[in-house]
């Protein structure tokens, strides 16, 4: 092979990089309220966990079904990333189950206030993700029922604060009662429910 060649092949091999024509897979895009999966029968191992961290700068809250990313941030700055272990299980694929079928719980992160930002409402994720200068959107979390599809399932409750401007979820009746009684607005609403975003599993 000459010394021309080589050079020819090396010129090819970085305009088709430049391009953007590569041979190999790249990651795909996080599935959207577009591109949700057609619902099949749950079966138990469609139901996981879904773990909590606290981000003490910001004091928001950090849910995760990956265990990698759950162990990676709680590990690598334990200060900033309090591990608080599963909070209560969700399922990974849209299922159905007594006749319900479960419905995409949506995250975004908040670039101006710094933190994640969770709905089961399409129309709100539609909203928030168009406002891309300010809003990621990281996609599918997980899937919850938008009634009590499964037995033993429980409320997930999203509350909010105006002064300051806070968010807070829990499957905690008893917290999301206290937190009430504090002055935090139940923000959810599903089946006449106050606060409810959709029915998760305990943990």
């Amino acid at each position: 092979m000459t010394f021309q060649f080589k050079l020819r092949l090396v010129v090819i091999i970085a305009v088709i990089l430049t391009a953007g024509i590569v041979f190999f897979p790249r990651a795909q895009p996080m599935p959207s309220a577009i591109s949700a999966p057609q619902a099949r029968k749950l079966e138990p191992t469609d139901i996981v966990n879904r773990y909590k961290i606290l981000v003490t700068p910001t004091k928001a809250q950090l849910f995760t079904t990956d265990i990698k990313e759950y162990n990676y941030l709680t590990t690598s700055a334990p200060s900033v990333y309090v591990a608080e272990g599963v909070a209560h299980k969700v399922f990974k694929a849209a299922v159905t189950a007594n006749g319900q079928t479960t419905m995409p719980l949506f995250r975004l992160f908040m670039k101006t206030a710094s933190r994640h930002y969770w709905t089961s409402d399409a129309a709100e994720y539609a909203k928030l993700r168009a406002d891309s200068a300010n809003v990621v959107d990281e996609g599918i979390d997980s899937y919850v029922f938008p009634v009590l599809g499964v037995t033993g399932s429980i409320p997930l409750y999203h509350l909010s604060l105006l002064n300051p401007d806070r968010h807070h979820w829990t499957a905690d009746e008893t917290e999301f009662n206290a937190l009430r009684n504090s002055g935090w607005q139940a923000k959810g609403k599903i089946a006449s429910a106050p606060g409810v975003i959709g029915y998760v599993m305990p943990k």
